[in-house]
């Protein structure tokens, strides 16, 4: 695994109390205050390179959520 950057370690603080999609990423990074939001663009391509060294991974979205959207959880390694 290379180095955590700063977006990866927002991820997965975004992620550790829970699944969340895209969006949710950013909007959790935003509250918590950990500096700009990342743009979309951004946020995708660290969410493929975390997929690829197995920090996080799909997660079955809940009953009441948009099935239209992808949901990220943390993996054991994440």
């Amino acid at each position: 695994m290379a180095t955590i950057t700063p977006l990866t370690y927002d991820v997965l603080l975004a992620l550790a109390d829970e699944a969340r999609h895209g969006y949710g990423i950013i909007k959790e990074i935003e509250e918590r205050g950990a500096g700009a939001a990342p743009s979309t663009g951004a946020l995708y391509l660290a969410l493929q390179r975390m997929r690829g060294d197995g920090l996080i991974e799909d997660a079955v979205a809940d009953a009441g959520a948009d099935a239209r959207r992808r949901y990220y959880r943390l993996t054991e390694a994440g």
